[in-house]
């Protein structure tokens, strides 16, 4: 007899056969929670067990799946009890197979509670990923698929021969705890050198690098970066930097002052530069 019918049943009674010790009793779960299950015969100590009857229902871990497009997740499906002999099949479905795509069933192994299987990622999006099986309430989870993040270089840059100057290569949020490997290419080597490669640290969101002015002419430097878009920009070397003013000729009333503009032809390069000023004719 069942203690708790309402959780489980049982059959009025079992028949152990002649010469034998035992008999085969089917349990049937009706609701959640535990039952005390009875047995009696005259002449023979009453028995008991417990059943456990659990809400059948399937779970999908983890919830959520964020990835990049071509990458592959991994969700687990589990049941409540062990797989009965045979395993215990589930079917799987994506409700946005051009975001993300999964097998179509997956065996949970006998005497087993979950099992894993394979999220790809197609495209940008977001897709809902179910799980089902007969008799059981279904799981789901979301795989988002996000952009390729871009790279950012900058500035464009013109410096003189022989100089030196800095781009920066920029990612859009902070670094993984592995941080994220730059590697700097100039299309004319013989123009333009760079360092590379350039390391952005964990947490951060920007390194430096150095350019150098090795010949005159101009080169685009590419940045380039594992799973990121890559940036470009431009480097323009001059043989030499030329020195204007305005306004020219300036024009000042005799023991008054007035002030000129002194500019030069590309951007100063780090420390700045110092220009010197003489006069033709300090008389007047």
């Amino acid at each position: 007899t069942s203690q708790a019918p309402a959780v489980a049943t049982v059959p009025a009674s079992v028949t152990i056969p002649e010469g034998q010790t035992s008999a085969t009793a089917s349990v049937s779960g009706v609701a959640p929670g535990s039952a005390v299950i009875k047995a009696s015969a005259s002449r023979y100590a009453d028995g008991t067990t417990t059943a456990n009857v659990f809400a059948a229902v399937l779970s999908l871990t983890p919830g959520s799946l964020d990835f990049l497009p071509g990458d592959q997740g991994t969700l687990t499906v589990a049941i409540p009890v062990p797989a009965p002999a045979g395993g215990f099949v589930v079917s799987l479905s994506s409700n946005a197979t051009g975001v993300a795509t999964v097998p179509a069933s997956v065996t949970i192994p006998e005497g087993q509670t979950s099992v894993p299987f394979t999220v790809t990622a197609v495209a940008v999006g977001t897709a809902t990923i179910s799980a089902t099986a007969s008799g059981f309430t279904g799981a789901g989870a979301t795989a988002t698929v996000r952009p390729v993040p871009p790279l950012s270089l900058a500035p464009a840059l013109v410096i003189g021969l022989g100089l030196q100057a800095n781009v920066v290569v920029s990612i859009p949020s902070a670094a993984p705890s592995s941080g994220v490997p730059v590697s700097l290419v100039s299309s004319a080597p013989g123009s333009v050198s760079v360092v590379s490669p350039v390391p952005i640290p964990a947490g951060a969101r920007s390194a430096t690098a150095q350019v150098t002015g090795v010949g005159v002419g101009g080169a685009t430097i590419t940045a380039r970066a594992p799973r990121f878009v890559s940036a470009t920009n431009s480097v323009t070397v001059l043989a030499t930097f030329a020195i204007t003013f305005s306004p020219s000729p300036a024009s000042v009333t005799a023991t008054l002052s007035t002030t000129v503009t002194a500019s030069i032809s590309a951007p100063a390069p780090a420390g700045g530069i110092l220009l010197n000023f003489v006069s033709a004719n300090t008389g007047i």
